[in-house]
């Protein structure tokens, strides 16, 4: 697949289950199922504001990774906060990635956004103000 049919800044066709990182907390953002080809790594140099804002996913820095698997495209955006300020990416385009394998870190008062395909039908698992485990909790099931 070609690079430009990913998009990174748009959310039409797309459902994205609720993930906010606390103030004390860094996180990895381990891949969701095995199998995948990660398709797009892209950064985006921005501002550093609150990350719970709107706006802040619009204009903070941020790294997407998007990764093809057996039901379609996950587009997973790690987007930095007022505080930390940090991003790592491991994954690189090309990788194959197992499930709870690495794709990068992000740290305190961070936000990470995963974008699944409508099409694929998700049923999410969480809720707004949920604890989640990295690794350990399943933000979302294809139907």
């Amino acid at each position: 697949m070609a690079r430009s049919s990913w998009s990174t800044t748009t959310r039409a066709g797309f459902c994205t289950p609720p993930t906010r990182r606390r103030v004390s907390r860094t996180s990895s953002r381990p891949s969701g199922s095995a199998g995948r080809a990660v398709e797009l790594v892209h950064y985006n140099k921005g501002r550093f504001l609150h990350a719970a804002d709107e706006k802040a996913s619009l204009e903070n820095e941020q790294s997407s990774v998007g990764v093809r698997g057996p039901r379609g495209r996950v587009l997973v955006r790690q987007i930095a906060g007022l505080i930390a300020r940090r991003i790592v990416t491991d994954a690189k385009p090309g990788d194959r990635v197992k499930q709870g394998e690495r794709l990068g870190l992000i740290r305190f008062g961070s936000r990470t956004d995963v974008f699944l395909p409508l099409s694929a039908r998700p049923v999410v698992k969480v809720k707004p103000g949920d604890r989640v485990l990295v690794g350990g909790t399943v933000l979302a099931e294809y139907a």
